[in-house]
Protein backbone atom coordinates (compact mmCIF):
# COMPACT_ATOMS: atom_id res chain seq x y z
CA UNK A 1 0.00 0.00 0.00
CA UNK A 2 2.75 2.65 0.59
CA UNK A 3 4.45 1.55 -2.60
CA UNK A 4 1.48 2.70 -4.30
CA UNK A 5 0.44 5.46 -2.75
CA UNK A 6 4.46 6.54 -3.09
CA UNK A 7 4.11 5.86 -6.79
CA UNK A 8 0.54 8.18 -6.91
CA UNK A 9 2.45 10.81 -4.99
CA UNK A 10 5.20 10.74 -7.32
CA UNK A 11 3.13 11.12 -10.34
CA UNK A 12 2.04 14.92 -9.28
CA UNK A 13 5.59 15.37 -10.34
CA UNK A 14 5.09 14.15 -13.80
CA UNK A 15 4.71 16.50 -16.82
CA UNK A 16 0.67 16.47 -18.45
CA UNK A 17 -0.45 14.29 -19.94
CA UNK A 18 1.69 11.93 -18.00
CA UNK A 19 0.45 12.55 -14.27
CA UNK A 20 -2.91 12.29 -15.35
CA UNK A 21 -3.07 9.26 -17.16
CA UNK A 22 -0.43 6.97 -14.10
CA UNK A 23 -3.06 8.51 -11.72
CA UNK A 24 -5.52 6.89 -13.42
CA UNK A 25 -3.89 4.22 -13.83
CA UNK A 26 -3.10 3.78 -10.00
CA UNK A 27 -6.80 4.26 -9.05
CA UNK A 28 -8.00 1.51 -11.57
CA UNK A 29 -5.20 -0.21 -10.52
CA UNK A 30 -5.89 -0.16 -6.36
CA UNK A 31 -9.28 -1.07 -7.20
CA UNK A 32 -8.02 -3.94 -8.61
CA UNK A 33 -5.71 -5.06 -5.80
CA UNK A 34 -8.70 -4.16 -3.73
CA UNK A 35 -10.95 -7.58 -4.90
CA UNK A 36 -7.56 -9.61 -5.19
CA UNK A 37 -7.81 -11.21 -1.57
CA UNK A 38 -11.94 -12.34 -2.20
CA UNK A 39 -10.29 -14.00 -5.32
CA UNK A 40 -7.77 -15.98 -3.73
CA UNK A 41 -10.14 -19.31 -3.43
CA UNK A 42 -11.63 -18.78 -7.06
CA UNK A 43 -8.54 -19.81 -9.49
CA UNK A 44 -10.54 -18.61 -12.64
CA UNK A 45 -11.52 -14.90 -10.99
CA UNK A 46 -7.94 -14.65 -9.63
CA UNK A 47 -6.62 -15.45 -13.22
CA UNK A 48 -8.93 -12.55 -14.37
CA UNK A 49 -7.81 -9.94 -11.96
CA UNK A 50 -4.06 -10.67 -12.32
CA UNK A 51 -4.71 -10.34 -15.97
CA UNK A 52 -5.58 -6.72 -15.36
CA UNK A 53 -3.21 -6.08 -13.48
CA UNK A 54 -0.43 -7.04 -15.47
CA UNK A 55 -2.22 -4.72 -18.30
CA UNK A 56 -2.69 -1.95 -15.78
CA UNK A 57 1.36 -2.34 -15.22
CA UNK A 58 2.42 -2.68 -18.76
CA UNK A 59 -0.02 0.36 -19.55
CA UNK A 60 2.05 2.16 -15.93
CA UNK A 61 5.22 1.03 -17.19
CA UNK A 62 4.32 2.68 -21.07
CA UNK A 63 5.08 5.39 -18.99
CA UNK A 64 8.41 5.31 -17.48
CA UNK A 65 9.58 4.34 -20.95
CA UNK A 66 8.49 7.29 -22.75
CA UNK A 67 9.44 9.60 -20.11
CA UNK A 68 13.01 7.75 -19.79
CA UNK A 69 13.06 8.49 -23.74
CA UNK A 70 12.26 12.28 -23.18
CA UNK A 71 14.69 12.82 -20.68
CA UNK A 72 17.26 9.69 -19.13
CA UNK A 73 19.05 12.52 -16.77
CA UNK A 74 15.93 13.81 -15.19
CA UNK A 75 15.63 12.43 -11.35
CA UNK A 76 12.30 13.05 -11.10
CA UNK A 77 11.48 10.36 -13.57
CA UNK A 78 13.77 8.00 -12.20
CA UNK A 79 12.06 8.12 -9.06
CA UNK A 80 8.87 7.57 -10.42
CA UNK A 81 10.58 4.42 -12.11
CA UNK A 82 11.85 3.34 -8.78
CA UNK A 83 8.26 3.62 -7.61
CA UNK A 84 6.82 1.80 -9.85
CA UNK A 85 9.44 -0.80 -9.93
CA UNK A 86 8.64 -1.61 -5.73
CA UNK A 87 4.68 -1.68 -6.83
CA UNK A 88 5.26 -4.27 -9.48
CA UNK A 89 7.63 -6.26 -6.49
CA UNK A 90 5.36 -6.45 -3.98
CA UNK A 91 2.66 -7.31 -6.20
CA UNK A 92 4.90 -10.31 -7.36
CA UNK A 93 5.63 -11.68 -3.89
CA UNK A 94 2.22 -10.68 -2.75
CA UNK A 95 0.66 -12.90 -5.64
CA UNK A 96 3.16 -15.82 -5.39
CA UNK A 97 3.03 -16.04 -1.69
CA UNK A 98 -0.39 -15.44 -1.31
CA UNK A 99 -2.39 -17.33 -3.91
CA UNK A 100 -0.26 -19.65 -5.71
CA UNK A 101 2.91 -21.38 -2.93
CA UNK A 102 0.50 -24.01 -0.39
CA UNK A 103 2.03 -25.99 2.28
CA UNK A 104 2.97 -29.47 -0.03
CA UNK A 105 1.40 -32.46 0.81
CA UNK A 106 4.41 -34.41 2.78
CA UNK A 107 4.51 -31.68 5.24
CA UNK A 108 1.20 -32.00 5.75
CA UNK A 109 1.43 -35.71 6.48
CA UNK A 110 4.81 -35.29 8.56
CA UNK A 111 2.85 -32.99 10.90
CA UNK A 112 -0.27 -35.10 11.27
CA UNK A 113 2.35 -38.24 11.58
CA UNK A 114 4.21 -36.45 14.11
CA UNK A 115 1.17 -35.24 15.77
CA UNK A 116 -0.10 -38.88 16.07
CA UNK A 117 3.34 -40.24 17.60
CA UNK A 118 3.55 -37.72 20.22
CA UNK A 119 0.34 -37.95 21.63
CA UNK A 120 0.75 -41.83 21.48
CA UNK A 121 4.14 -41.24 23.24
CA UNK A 122 2.56 -39.08 25.82
CA UNK A 123 -0.76 -41.51 26.35
CA UNK A 124 1.77 -44.38 26.90
CA UNK A 125 4.13 -42.43 29.46
CA UNK A 126 0.78 -41.73 31.44
CA UNK A 127 -0.27 -45.54 31.21
CA UNK A 128 3.44 -46.38 32.22
CA UNK A 129 3.68 -44.16 35.04
CA UNK A 130 0.04 -44.24 36.30
CA UNK A 131 -0.63 -40.61 36.37
CA UNK A 132 -4.19 -40.66 34.16
CA UNK A 133 -5.28 -36.42 33.91
CA UNK A 134 -8.16 -36.46 31.59
CA UNK A 135 -7.68 -32.47 31.60
CA UNK A 136 -4.06 -32.56 31.09
CA UNK A 137 -4.66 -35.26 27.97
CA UNK A 138 -7.98 -32.86 26.58
CA UNK A 139 -5.89 -29.97 26.66
CA UNK A 140 -2.45 -31.42 24.86
CA UNK A 141 -4.64 -32.92 21.82
CA UNK A 142 -6.80 -29.43 21.47
CA UNK A 143 -2.99 -27.62 21.66
CA UNK A 144 -1.98 -29.63 18.90
CA UNK A 145 -5.62 -29.89 16.88
CA UNK A 146 -5.33 -25.82 17.41
CA UNK A 147 -1.50 -25.35 15.82
CA UNK A 148 -2.98 -28.03 13.23
CA UNK A 149 -5.35 -25.46 12.26
CA UNK A 150 -4.21 -22.56 12.22
CA UNK A 151 -1.29 -23.89 10.18
CA UNK A 152 -3.62 -25.07 7.48
CA UNK A 153 -5.69 -21.78 7.66
CA UNK A 154 -2.54 -19.58 7.49
CA UNK A 155 -1.88 -22.04 4.27
CA UNK A 156 -5.29 -20.99 3.11
CA UNK A 157 -5.27 -17.30 1.91
CA UNK A 158 -8.03 -15.55 1.62
CA UNK A 159 -10.19 -18.54 2.95
CA UNK A 160 -10.08 -18.99 6.80
CA UNK A 161 -10.42 -17.16 9.74
CA UNK A 162 -6.62 -15.24 9.40
CA UNK A 163 -6.69 -12.90 7.00
CA UNK A 164 -4.93 -9.98 6.07
CA UNK A 165 -6.58 -6.82 7.33
CA UNK A 166 -7.29 -4.83 3.72
CA UNK A 167 -8.81 -1.60 5.28
CA UNK A 168 -5.68 0.32 4.50
CA UNK A 169 -5.87 -0.37 0.92
CA UNK A 170 -9.92 0.50 1.32
CA UNK A 171 -8.36 3.68 2.74
CA UNK A 172 -6.36 4.43 0.34
CA UNK A 173 -8.60 4.17 -2.80
CA UNK A 174 -10.67 6.31 -0.60
CA UNK A 175 -8.20 8.91 -0.60
CA UNK A 176 -6.65 8.58 -3.98
CA UNK A 177 -10.86 9.14 -5.01
CA UNK A 178 -11.13 12.06 -3.06
CA UNK A 179 -7.78 13.39 -4.96
CA UNK A 180 -8.46 15.22 -8.67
Amino acid sequence: MNAIETAYRNATLLPDPHSAEVRALLRDYVDVRVQMPKAYSDPDKLHELDARVRTLQHSLWSHAEALARADRSSEIYSLFTSSLNEVFQIYNKRIILGAQFRIPFLVWAVLVLVTVVTMFGVGFQFGLTGNRSLIANAILALTFAMVVVIIFDLDQSGRGWINVNQQPMHELRERMRAEP
